[in-house]
C-alpha cells in the first residue's frame, strides 16, 4: 500500500510542555538582563550592563506602546530582537532606512535622559551601533543558554511516539521551530528511528589539532526517502549545530558540545531569533536547505497538523496561505489548549483566514494541549 506523507509542524509550545522555559519566561530573563554566563562577563567587563539593559528596555517600552495601539498581543524578546536588529542594520549601514533614523534619536535622547550619557546623536550612533550588536548577541547566547536545559516530562511527545508506531500507511515528516533537543533525545530515548538530514558519525579533525565527534549535514540525506518513521527538520536551527570554517560545513556536534574541547575553527550555529528579519535569514546556508526541505515535503502532502505554534513567523504562514490555496483538497488540523487566544496573538493573514477555511471544513481545530493529545484524535481528523 502506498504511504501516504502527514507533516507535523512543532513549535515552542511543545516544548514547554516537556518543562523547559516558555516565552514568557525567556523574555523575562532578557528584559532583567539576567544574561547566559558566556554573555554577562562580556556585559560586565566591555560595557556598562545597566546601560544595555536600560536601552534594551527602553525598546521594549516603545514596542509595547506600539503593538496596544495596534491592538495586538504582548511583546517578547522575538520582537524586541527584531526591533534591535533594524536598530543596528541601519546604523551600521547593512540596510538603511529613512524611516528608522529619527526612531534611533529618540532613543539616544531618552537613553541620556536615563543614564546621563554625554554626546551629541553623532557619537550616539556609534554608542547605539555597538549596544545593539552585543544586545543581538546577547540574546542569541542567553536563548541557546535557557533551552539547553533538560527537559523533565515526555508527555508533550507522547502522540508523536504513538504515531510513529501506529500501524497505519502513514509515513511522518516532523518540522519544528523548536532550539532545544527535547524532541531528538525522546525520540532517542524511545528506539525511535529518525532522518534529520544528518550523515553517520565521523571525527572532525581541525588545523589546531585537537578533534570532535560529529554529524555532517545534507540535504539529500534530508530529502531522501529513508526507511525512518520519522523525518525531523529543524527550521530555526539547534544549541548543538556548528559551522567549520572555512569548509562553511555543518554539523551536529556529538562529544564536547557545549563551550570546551571543540575545535577552534568549529563555531556554535548562530539559531533564528526574531520576526520578519527570518526572510533574510532563511537565505542562509543550513537554513536555506532547512526551508528547501520544507518546500518540498509541504508540496507532498494533503495534512498538515500544527501544534505548539502561534503563527508568528510570517514566512511559515505564507507557505502554509499558499499550500492551502494551492488544492482545497488539503485540510490544516491545529491543536491548542485556548484556540481564541492563539487566534489574537497570530499574524494577520491567518486570522483573516481563520473563519473561511474553518466553515469549509479545511482548519480542523483540535481544543488541547500536546501534553493531552493523542494520535487516536488526530488521526480522526485527517
Amino acid at each position: 500500500m502506498q504511504k501516504e506523507p502527514i507533516e507535523l509542524l512543532l513549535g515552542a509550545g511543545v516544548s514547554v510542555g516537556a518543562g523547559l522555559p516558555s516565552t514568557r519566561e525567556i523574555t523575562s530573563a532578557i528584559l532583567k538582563g539576567r544574561w547566559c554566563p558566556q554573555f554577562a562577563e562580556k556585559a560586565s567587563t566591555c560595557r556598562d550592563n545597566d546601560t544595555l539593559v536600560a536601552f534594551l528596555n527602553i525598546l521594549n517600552t516603545r514596542l509595547v506602546r506600539t503593538k496596544r495601539e495596534c491592538a495586538e498581543g504582548s511583546a517578547n524578546y522575538e520582537e524586541l530582537y527584531y526591533l534591535i536588529r533594524v536598530v543596528r542594520d541601519h546604523l551600521g549601514g547593512q540596510m538603511v532606512n529613512a524611516a528608522v533614523d529619527p526612531f534611533c534619536r529618540q532613543v539616544w535622547r531618552s537613553l541620556k535622559k536615563k543614564r546621563g550619557r554625554n554626546g551629541d546623536y553623532a557619537r550616539g550612533r556609534e554608542d547605539l551601533f555597538g549596544w545593539a550588536t552585543d544586545l543581538l548577541k546577547g540574546i542569541e547566547l542567553t536563548v541557546q543558554h535557557l533551552v539547553s536545559q533538560k527537559p523533565n516530562n515526555w508527555k508533550s511527545f507522547q502522540f508523536i511516539k504513538q504515531a510513529a508506531e501506529a500501524k497505519l500507511p502513514v509515513s511522518l515528516d516532523i518540522f519544528t521551530l523548536c532550539h532545544d533537543v527535547a524532541l531528538e533525545t525522546f525520540l532517542n530515548k524511545e528506539g525511535i528511528p529518525f532522518n534529520d538530514g544528518f550523515l553517520s558519525r565521523e571525527t572532525i579533525v581541525s588545523r589546531f589539532d585537537n578533534q570532535a565527534q560529529a554529524r555532517r549535514w545534507s540535504l539529500e540525506k534530508a530529502t531522501a526517502l529513508t526507511q525512518d518513521p520519522v523525518r525531523l527538520i529543524k527550521l530555526h536551527g539547534s544549541v548543538d549545530w556548528f559551522s567549520h570554517f572555512p569548509d562553511n560545513l555543518w554539523f551536529k556536534v556529538l562529544t564536547g558540545h557545549v563551550d570546551t574541547g571543540l575545535p577552534r575553527d568549529l563555531e556554535r550555529c548562530p539559531i533564528l531569533v526574531g520576526t520578519f528579519n527570518k526572510y533574510v535569514d532563511y537565505s542562509r546556508s543550513i537554513f536555506r536547505d532547512a526551508q528547501c526541505a520544507f518546500t518540498m515535503r509541504l508540496a507532498k502532502v494533503n495534512r498538515v497538523v500544527v501544534c505548539g505554534y502561534s503563527f508568528g513567523d510570517q514566512a511559515i504562514n505564507y507557505a502554509l496561505v499558499e499550500w492551502m490555496n494551492g488544492d482545497h483538497s488539503r485540510r490544516l488540523i491545529v491543536a491548542h489548549g485556548e484556540p481564541q487566544q492563539l487566534l489574537g496573538g497570530a499574524r494577520s493573514i491567518l486570522r483573516q483566514l481563520w473563519d473561511d477555511w474553518s466553515k469549509q471544513g479545511r482548519l480542523i481545530v483540535l481544543t488541547k494541549w500536546a501534553q493531552d493529545l493523542s494520535w487516536d484524535e488526530i488521526r480522526g481528523c485527517l
